[in-house]
């Protein structure tokens, strides 16, 4: 009986042990799992503290970019204005004469023209100070009042420079270039420098009236013409490519501008030339002939910040005809203003023995009534075309007789000789 209460002892004992362990074993479970959920917690803790930081760097950096963007935008509006300002204020040589008689200058212009001899001192004063337009009513009044055609008159009465001058400033502006463009092109050789200087300085809306002219005038298309009279010259394909683009493609109007698009053209010419082995002529012809002009402006600005070269270094440096080279700075100059493009010509056409009379004229004649006076004073501004003198006195020195009285009139010299 005692054993029997012993051994029950020891069964007890053993019991309460497996009850301890059962319980430790418990107490282990429950810590472990207490742990693993402290773990989880922490976890999501630190995920939603990972999430809240995202979500502020997030939003820091959508201000930034706001703040960004509005920056770009500003600085884009400020330069588009700059170039309306620029563009606004381009000051002409010759205005609408007020005011206009057109029945008194036409009898005044008979009288000059009629018997032996003529008059030029009356005609240039009358003509040389008339708008284009002035000009193209006093043509039809001569005819309906007078009875007789003035530019007959005009070429029986003139002769030399002087007739052509006032054959050019008697043709309405789309029908003189036509004029022009066909004599560069007509007979033996093509003068690509006077395609270059109308086909790359006119505005779209200009350049579709010159084909319109050129059609009416001579029975020919233009781009007919144009690829004709470069297609078999060794070196001209990219000048011609640049031209006709210009002629039978043409370029966007101008409105908003797109900063990002602007910005990637941008790019886009500084690696097709100063990061390029070799020049992507193609690129820049595409660009240049294709965007509008205030996308051009915002282009040319963001291409400088880019490789730090003002766009028209990058096209002598890059450029390897001159032809080309000659167009895109031409188009560049259409972009932000034509006066040093218009007073270079200039100068060429004076320069050394003899003068180029066509030229001088040309140039004269197409930007009196647009802006001539700025073109005169960057000529008489910079030494490598005026070399410290005027265009007055250039002219002065040049040519002789009632031509150069014409032209002192047209460019508003305030010299009567």
């Amino acid at each position: 009986q005692q054993q029997q209460q012993q051994q029950q002892q020891f069964l007890q004992q053993g019991q309460q042990q497996q009850q301890m362990t059962q319980q430790m074993l418990q107490q282990q479970q429950e810590l472990v799992k207490a742990q693993a959920d402290m773990r989880a917690s922490q976890q999501e803790a630190m995920a939603a503290n990972q999430q809240l930081a995202k979500q502020k760097s997030l939003k820091a950096q959508n201000f930034a970019f706001e703040q960004g963007k509005k920056v770009a935008s500003a600085e884009l509006e400020q330069k588009q204005a700059e170039r309306q300002q620029q563009m606004a204020a381009k000051r002409a040589t010759v205005h609408p004469y007020e005011p206009f008689n057109p029945e008194q200058d036409c009898t005044e212009l008979r009288k000059a023209m009629k018997g032996f001899g003529c008059d030029d001192k009356v005609v240039n004063n009358i003509l040389g100070n008339r708008s284009n337009a002035q000009r193209q009513t006093l043509i039809n009044v001569f005819r309906s009042s007078i009875g007789r055609d003035l530019i007959k008159d005009l070429k029986s009465e003139t002769s030399g420079s002087h007739e052509e001058l006032l054959m050019a400033m008697m043709k309405t502006p789309a029908i003189s270039d036509a004029h022009f463009l066909r004599k560069a092109m007509k007979g033996v050789g093509t003068d690509e420098q006077t395609l270059i200087e109308i086909l790359c300085t006119r505005t779209p809306q200009e350049i579709a009236a010159i084909k319109d002219a050129y059609s009416t005038e001579y029975n020919r298309n233009l781009s007919d013409d144009v690829t004709s009279e470069t297609k078999s010259v060794v070196g001209k394909s990219r000048l011609r490519d640049i031209l006709l683009q210009l002629l039978d493609h043409p370029r966007d109007q101008d409105g908003p501008v797109d900063g990002a698009k602007a910005t990637l053209d941008a790019v886009l010419l500084n690696q097709a030339g100063e990061k390029k082995w070799g020049t992507d002529q193609q690129k820049f012809i595409d660009i240049f002939t294709s965007r509008s002009y205030s996308h051009l402006f915002v282009v040319f600005v963001e291409y400088q910040k880019i490789c730090n070269y003002d766009i028209r270094k990058s096209i002598k440096r890059e450029m390897g005809t001159k032809d080309l080279s000659l167009a895109l700075q031409a188009i560049v100059g259409s972009v932000r203003g034509l006066d040093d493009f218009f007073a270079q010509k200039l100068c060429e056409a004076m320069k050394g023995l003899g003068t180029n009379s066509s030229m001088l004229l040309r140039v004269v004649v197409s930007r009196s009534e647009i802006d001539l006076a700025d073109i005169k004073d960057e000529f008489a501004r910079k030494e490598e075309y005026g070399k410290g003198q005027t265009l007055a006195k250039w002219i002065s020195d040049d040519v002789r007789g009632s031509f150069r009285s014409l032209l002192h009139i047209l460019i508003d010299a305030k010299i009567r000789i």
